[in-house]
């Protein structure tokens, strides 16, 4: 057996003790997301982790776009999934589509996000970047261990 594939395994065994259902469950279920495309493992400075792929090739642009797509969808589990630690602590994806639905500004605020996907990203060294959508306004975005994710729309 290679050592990536040892590595992968012990990486699933670890997700695995994570979980109330026990080990065998959480493999079943990080293996079914794996051959689904939805779960990849990647190379990292500090060693292997599993990364949701619906971030896209990793950087904030795509992790941007898949919030995009996953919150005008209507997939607010997805768009979750997608957001910074402080704003999932604040969210559940329940909670995400009951305030997505009732603020009037919801749309026109990701219309604004997509526009601002448009144009480059100001970077802040590798763990922050902007997409600038007024002089006053940015959508934020904030590199969370290997993924980007959601800090702010505006």
């Amino acid at each position: 057996m290679c050592p990536r594939l040892h590595i992968l395994l012990l990486t699933l065994l670890v997700a695995a003790c994570a979980t109330r259902r026990g080990p065998d469950a959480a493999v079943e279920v990080c293996a079914r997301a794996m051959e689904e495309g939805r779960l990849e493992a990647v190379s990292t400075p500090e060693g292997w982790r599993l990364r949701d792929a619906s971030q896209g090739d990793g950087s904030p642009e795509a992790a941007l776009r898949s919030f995009l797509v996953a919150a005008e969808g209507g997939d607010f589990t997805a768009a979750y999934r997608l957001l910074a630690a402080p704003l999932r602590a604040r969210y559940s994806p329940e909670l995400l589509a009951r305030d997505f639905r009732a603020e009037p500004e919801a749309r026109a605020r990701l219309s604004r996000a997509r526009e601002a996907l448009a144009r480059p990203s100001q970077r802040a060294g590798d763990t922050a970047a902007m997409f600038p959508v007024s002089p006053e306004a940015a959508v934020r975005m904030v590199r969370e261990d290997t993924s980007w994710r959601v800090a702010a729309l505006e």
